[in-house]
C-alpha cells in the first residue's frame, strides 16, 4: 500500500508536467488553469507521504547556488532540503521529482528511488522555504511570512483546483517568481481556536459565584 500511495503521488506529478510543459517568461508567471489563486497559507500540515516537482528555478539556470525544502514550525533552524543545488530544471522540463517519507524520515529521488537524505521526523505544521544567492549574499525565504526579514510575504501559495492536498509554491524577489514547485500530500494549516465556555457552564460559574460573594457580605 505504501508503494502505491507514492507511485500515484509520482504519476499525479508527471501527468502535471506533462500538461504544462510550455516555456514560461521570466518577468511574468501565471499559474495554470489547474490552480486557483494565491490564497495566503504560510503552515500546512504534512501527510505520511509527500512527493514535490520542482517547476522553476531562475537562481540556477542564472548559475547561482539554489534549494528548496521545509522546516518544522517546532524547529525552523533545522531545514530539510527537498532539491538541491544541481537539481534544476530549464524552463519548460520538469524533470525533478522527490518523494518525502515523513514517517521515517527519509527523501527519496524519484529517478531511481534511492535514498538522497535523511532527516529526524518533527511535529507541529511545516513551512517550505528556498535558499539562494542575492547581492552576494545566501537569503532563505519562507512560506511563513514571520521569518522573513521585516516580515515581508515572499511566497505565493496557488491550491490545485478540487485537490485539497496539492499546491504549486512560488517564491518571489521584487515581485519576479523565481523559484516555483509543486507539492502533493500536504494541507492548510489552521490554528486552533481558543475553547469557549458552553453557555450553560458559564451561568453555573455565574451563578455559584454570586452565591460565594452573598454568603461572604451575610457574614460580614
Amino acid at each position: 500500500m505504501k508503494s502505491l500511495g507514492i507511485f500515484l503521488f509520482a504519476i499525479t506529478l508527471m501527468a502535471f508536467a506533462g500538461s504544462t510543459a510550455q516555456a514560461l517568461p521570466l518577468e511574468h508567471y501565471t499559474p495554470p488553469s489547474d490552480f486557483g489563486a494565491d490564497d495566503g497559507t504560510e503552515l500546512f500540515v504534512n501527510e505520511d507521504w509527500v512527493a514535490s516537482l520542482e517547476m522553476r528555478d531562475i537562481p540556477a539556470q542564472l548559475g547561482q547556488a539554489s534549494s528548496f525544502g521545509f522546516y518544522f514550525e517546532s524547529d525552523p533552524s533545522e531545514i530539510i532540503t527537498i532539491f538541491e543545488p544541481g537539481d534544476d530544471v530549464t524552463i519548460g522540463m520538469t524533470s525533478q521529482i522527490a518523494v518525502i517519507d515523513f514517517n521515517n524520515g527519509r527523501i527519496y529521488d524519484w529517478d531511481d528511488f534511492t535514498i538522497q537524505s535523511t532527516f529526524t521526523p518533527g511535529t507541529g505544521p511545516i513551512a517550505f522555504v528556498a535558499s539562494f544567492e542575492e547581492a552576494g549574499s545566501d537569503v532563505i525565504y519562507s512560506t511563513d511570512a514571520s521569518a522573513n526579514p521585516d516580515g515581508e510575504d515572499m511566497a505565493a501559495t496557488y491550491p490545485w483546483i478540487g485537490e485539497e492536498d496539492k499546491y504549486l509554491i512560488g517564491f518571489e524577489v521584487e515581485g519576479m517568481p523565481v523559484m516555483v514547485d509543486l507539492v502533493a500530500g500536504v494541507v492548510p494549516y489552521v490554528a486552533p481556536t481558543p475553547a469557549m465556555p458552553e453557555p450553560g457552564g458559564f451561568l453555573l460559574f455565574a451563578g455559584g459565584f454570586t452565591t460565594i460573594v452573598l454568603a461572604t457580605r451575610r457574614r460580614r
